[in-house]
């Protein structure tokens, strides 16, 4: 029996890292009691605090956002650092943050929500639960598009902030995770595609594309990997500035998607790429990208493991 506890103590960690993405599928903390929706709720009051004005000199709304990024990071990260240090658990702590970093699950439920409303005709409805988490307009969406901005998000939630939490997790600890998590969160709540936030938004933006560099050309390789399988498609290597489009392009070539398209933001039509399979369906869209996602997790999960045991060893 010693033995045995033995051998699960220096195993933990590992179990833990395979644990805790399950626990956070199974057990999921509603968005209103979650932690990150708090901070969300800091960063706007503090936002209307700090810039007030849309029509201030560019610089100082700049330099507000950088101040606002400062400081949300110092309550959010370093002192959970400052505990984290201080923490005779600290493997126990870890898998804590790593819980509520990941935070996938509320909308992926959302999203099943939303699929379910387009089936029953409810198109209103669906519109009106999709527009609580995206900052483009939904109102005049059709049912093609809630479903390919639905599955957009999904790739947003899934791929960009769940596996880039877990990659920095295993490459520099749970504060690293953490401090990702929160630039993804801050990127969100203050979007710098909104001429509100165009400039105030600029450093959160900015710091968001910097953390996610390493983890989103990661996912890009291995999908190009699949690429070169699937359909001998050859290597590219990925440009900050077009992120979201690479990535688009890369999941439907291997898999049956349909991403991309015109978008709105405040009333204002921009127009981005379509990227379509040839073998994409015409329906339950929303249900099939969270499908073939949940495949692609568990791939990168393995490669999370694989990550950790090469850094950890």
């Amino acid at each position: 029996m010693t033995e045995f506890w033995l051998t699960l103590n220096q195993h933990l960690a590992i179990i833990l890292l395979l644990g805790v993405p399950l626990a956070e599928r199974a057990f999921p903390l509603p968005v209103h009691l979650h932690p990150f929706w708090v901070l969300r709720q800091m960063a706007l009051q503090l936002a209307r605090r700090v810039h007030p004005d849309i029509t201030r000199p560019r610089s100082q709304q700049r330099i507000s956002g950088l101040m606002a990024t400062l400081l949300l990071l110092l309550l959010w990260v370093a002192i959970p650092a400052l505990l984290f240090w201080l923490a005779e658990l600290k493997l126990w702590f870890a898998a804590v943050i790593l819980w509520l970093s990941l935070f996938s699950q509320p909308w992926q439920r959302e999203a099943k929500l939303i699929q379910q409303a387009l089936q029953r005709g409810q198109k209103q409805l669906a519109r009106t639960r999709l527009q609580r988490w995206l900052n483009r307009d939904c109102a005049p969406l059709s049912v093609l598009g809630i479903e390919k901005a639905a599955s957009e998000h999904c790739v947003k939630r899934q791929l960009q902030a769940w596996f880039g939490v877990l990659f920095w997790f295993v490459v520099l600890g749970p504060i690293a995770a953490l401090g990702y998590r929160v630039c993804f969160e801050l990127n969100r709540a203050w979007p710098a595609q909104l001429p509100y936030w165009r400039d105030f938004g600029t450093i959160s933006a900015a710091l968001f594309k910097l953390v996610n560099w390493p983890p989103y050309l990661l996912t890009l390789a291995l999908l190009q990997g699949a690429q070169l399988v699937t359909a001998r498609k050859s290597f590219s290597l990925p440009y900050v500035r077009q992120h979201e489009q690479q990535l688009w392009h890369s999941l439907t070539l291997v898999f049956p998607l349909e991403l991309g398209g015109p978008i709105k933001y405040n009333h204002k039509r921009m127009t981005r790429p379509r990227f379509k399979h040839p073998k994409a369906g015409s329906n339950k869209r929303i249900i099939t990208t969270i499908k073939y996602l949940n495949a692609v997790q568990l791939f990168l999960l393995f490669i999370a493991v694989l990550i950790f045991l090469f850094v950890k060893g």
